[in-house]
Parts: structure tokens; C-alpha cells; sequence
């Protein structure tokens, strides 16, 4: 970084070199998410090269590559969509192959779109980003599996579960072959396959993968890493769904534990870490501890915006513990905060 900084001062400033250079330096703050300089630098790197070689530069593609990811980190989506398909149309070679470039453009485009609600362009982005990854590295290599098991994402949340399900154990077997079992790469995969099973009311089985998945991630990340709180609460999940509260209650709690720490106690992974501990200490009989447990984790998810997903989960739980201990007014009063939550989203996301 320092480099580019000293290469800057010395460079012509109107010429294609400091246009590279300037670009070169918003891929670095990109990585360091200092995403505002990085528009900065890509929009003087872009006037440089509309100057000197017009609309269709190869490098002005790079650019607008450069300029969605920044946007990305910024949860500016619709805009990212925007420059990241006109990148793509200027990178994108005549003949039609893919390559290295529009396989990266073509992952991110997926991921703006699915962040938009636009799964089908999701889809259709991130499967000719698969297909590309592959015919340039072959199946074995990282980057093809990872682009693989961001299809079957997609697909799950398309609702066509059975090809999802069949990507997911493709996946996990090939990051096995390639990497070993005992890499993080195969736990992440093994929490994915196990999520799609608990959701689809096989829980055994999700239970076998993902107390796998939660081995391997023991022993191969952090204690405190994001990854070990997520395949917590996945497990912690498939083992309420078997009705194993009590098992699930010190896996939520340890998740409880790490998002305090990592992300902070206003942070929505936090909070839909403790609604799933209140769920299970309700499973258990433990209603004082389950509300609080529960209310704290509403607290922050309606605060930050997320009342559906678990938020609706734990208000249907802890309202049926009012409505059985004689509290009908609490319940109604806790059904109707979801529901204002709701509104007011959908009124925040509609045209003006």
C-alpha cells in the first residue's frame, strides 16, 4: 500500500500508469474495507482511462470490477449490480469463454443479485461463474468447489432443494479429495449439507454431519471464530428439532458467547443466537431464563431491522409460553410488536 502511495506521487498524473496505479491501490483498500477511498480511486482512475481510451478499455473493466466491490462492501447492491454488468460486458471476450476475470465478476454479480432478491439473475450469474471456474482450473481446485457450493446456496434458497442437496455432498466430497477431511473447507461444507437436512425434517442425519462439521472446526479454527459459533447454532438447531434441548442449550450458549466477543452484543447474529438459547431453555421448562434469553436477542434483532427468521421463531415460542402460564396480554402485545416490525420493513422497501 505504502508502494502505490510513493509510486503515485512520481507518476504523470493524466497517464494510463497512474490510472493502473490508482486502481491497483482501490484493490488494496478494498481489502482493508476502506471502501469510500476505494470508490475514490476508482472513479480518478476511470476519467484517466475514458480520456485516454474511451468506453470500451479493457482496463476500464477492471475498473468497474473494482468499483462493485467497493460498492459491495458499502451494501450499496444496486449499484454494484449495475457497474458490475457493465464491467462484465466489456470484459467478457468475444469468442465467449470465460476467463479468470469475468469468473470473479460473474461471483460478485451473483452475490449483489441475490443480495437484491433477484435469485434467478443469482443463479444464472454464479452457474456460468461455476462452469467457467471449472474449464480453467479443473474440478479439484478450491476455487471450482467454492464456486460450486455458492450455486448450491442459491439453489436452497430457490427452493430446488434436491439439486442443492446433490451439490452439497458433491462439494463436501471434493474438498475432502482435495484438501483432507479435516480442513475447514469440508466442516463449512458439512454445515451447509446439514442445514439443507435439518430443514427438510431429516435431523439425524443433520445431526451426524454437523457434529462433524463442529470436530473439525474445534480443531482447525480459533475458538472464538465466526465459523464455530455458525456450525454451533446449525447443530444446536438440529438437535431442537429432535427435541434434545438440553444438548442444544450449551451449544447456543457457547455461540452466545463468541458473538459477544467478536461482533458485539448489538450485532444480529448475536441476537438470533440468544432467541435460539431462550427457545431451548422454553423446551427445557426454564421459562424465566428462556424469556429473558429471548427478549434480549428480540430486542436486538427488531432494533436492527430483522423481524423475520428467528425473530418470528422465538416470538411464536415465547408467545405460546405466555399464552400458557395466563399471560394472553403479553403474548397479544408481542405478536403485535412482530407484526408492526414487519410492516414498517415492507413500508421501508417500497417505492415512494
Amino acid at each position: 500500500g505504502r508502494a502505490l502511495e510513493l509510486a503515485t506521487d512520481i507518476v504523470d498524473p493524466d497517464s494510463k500508469q497512474m490510472a493502473q496505479l490508482t486502481n491497483d491501490r482501490a484493490a488494496v483498500r478494498i481489502r482493508l474495507g476502506r471502501y469510500e477511498d476505494a470508490l475514490a480511486d476508482c472513479a480518478r482512475a476511470a476519467e484517466i482511462v475514458r480520456r485516454i481510451e474511451g468506453d470500451k478499455s479493457s482496463m476500464l473493466g477492471e475498473i468497474f470490477g473494482n468499483t462493485g466491490y467497493a460498492l459491495m462492501g458499502l451494501q450499496r447492491f444496486e449499484e454494484a449490480e449495475k457497474v458490475l454488468t457493465q464491467a462484465l460486458a466489456i470484459m467478457r471476450p468475444e469468442d465467449g469463454k470465460g476467463t479468470i476475470a469475468t469468473a470473479s465478476l460473474l461471483n460478485n454479480l451473483g452475490a449483489a443479485r441475490r443480495r437484491l432478491g433477484d435469485l434467478p439473475g443469482a443463479i444464472e450469474a454464479t452457474r456460468e461463474a461455476q462452469a467457467t471456474d471449472e474449464a480453467i482450473y479443473g474440478r479439484a481446485h478450491p476455487r471450482s468447489i467454492r464456486s460450486l457450493s455458492n450455486l448450491a446456496v442459491l439453489l436452497r434458497l430457490g427452493g430446488e432443494l434436491d439439486e442443492a442437496e446433490r451439490l452439497y455432498r458433491e462439494v463436501v466430497d471434493r474438498y475432502v479429495a482435495t484438501l483432507g477431511p479435516d480442513h475447514p473447507s469440508v466442516a463449512n461444507a458439512l454445515t451447509n449439507l446439514g442445514f439443507l437436512l435439518s430443514i427438510t425434517d431429516r435431523q439425524e442425519e443433520a445431526c451426524e454431519k454437523l457434529a462433524e462439521a463442529l470436530r473439525i472446526v474445534r480443531v482447525s479454527l480459533p475458538a472464538g471464530h465466526a465459523n464455530v459459533a455458525n456450525t454451533l447454532l446449525k447443530y444446536g438447531d438440529a438437535l431442537l428439532g429432535l427435541n434434545r434441548a438440553g444438548e442444544a442449550e450449551p451449544l447456543f450458549r457457547e455461540a452466545c458467547d463468541i458473538y459477544a466477543k467478536a461482533s458485539g452484543e448489538t450485532h444480529p447474529a448475536y441476537g438470533a443466537a440468544c432467541c435460539k438459547l431462550g427457545r431451548a431453555l422454553l423446551a427445557m421448562e426454564r421459562g424465566a431464563d428462556g424469556e429473558t434469553w429471548i427478549l434480549r436477542g428480540l430486542e436486538v434483532l427488531l432494533s436492527n431491522g430483522h423481524p423475520e427468521g428467528e425473530a418470528s421463531r422465538a416470538v411464536a415460542d415465547l408467545a405460546t409460553y405466555y399464552e400458557a402460564n395466563g399471560q394472553a396480554e403479553a403474548a397479544r402485545a408481542l405478536r403485535e410488536r412482530l407484526e408492526e416490525e414487519n410492516r414498517r420493513g415492507m413500508d421501508e422497501s417500497s417505492d415512494p
